[in-house]
């Protein structure tokens, strides 16, 4: 009974421990050539989340800045990695985590002729760039900025407030 016993136990033969390790072999290389790709769509997710924080600030520091096509007084805005604003009278060490830098322009698009009924219709164009140069907060990249993001504007108080009050000038409100 015991000869019987030891026949039946048989080891895994060569072939199979082959196959095996070429299965193995298969699956740990295609998992190691898509981790670049995940961690790319992780990177752009948190550029995507940090991006939608500096354009709700930006939009909220656009309010009250007056309703003219040009540069906004107040641009260009610097924001470090958590999508924070930077001031730009903070310390020397707080510039030096600036990150992010959005860029403000109101364009007028009044003299499109599918929108020339609208009243007082300006665009306003957030030009967002990283990475920035800490020392001054000029994009490293050249070229075209990695985000434009536009979206319009146009004055509460409609095409005949000027009439009224002559010392008139638009701000944007929300």
């Amino acid at each position: 009974m015991k000869d019987r016993v030891a026949s039946e136990c048989r080891g895994f033969s060569l072939i199979e421990i082959v196959i095996t390790i070429g299965i193995l072999a298969t699956v740990v290389i295609s998992l190691v050539g898509i981790l670049p790709v995940g961690i790319k769509f992780a990177e752009d997710a948190a550029n995507r989340t940090v991006l939608a924080v500096i354009l709700e600030d930006v939009h909220n520091r656009l309010e009250g800045q007056l309703l003219e096509p040009g540069e906004v007084p107040s641009s260009p805005f610097f924001y470090d990695r958590q999508g924070l604003h930077i001031h730009a009278g903070s310390d020397e060490d707080l510039k030096m985590s600036r990150l992010y830098r959005a860029d403000a322009r109101l364009v007028d698009i009044a003299e499109d002729s599918q929108l020339k009924d609208t009243s007082g219709l300006i665009a306003a164009r957030i030009e967002l760039w990283w990475p920035v140069d800490p020392d001054s907060g000029a994009p490293l990249r050249q070229g075209k900025p990695q985000e434009t993001i536009t979206f319009y504007l146009t004055p509460l108080t409609g095409p005949e407030w000027s009439r009224i009050d002559s010392g008139y000038r638009p701000k944007i409100e929300f």
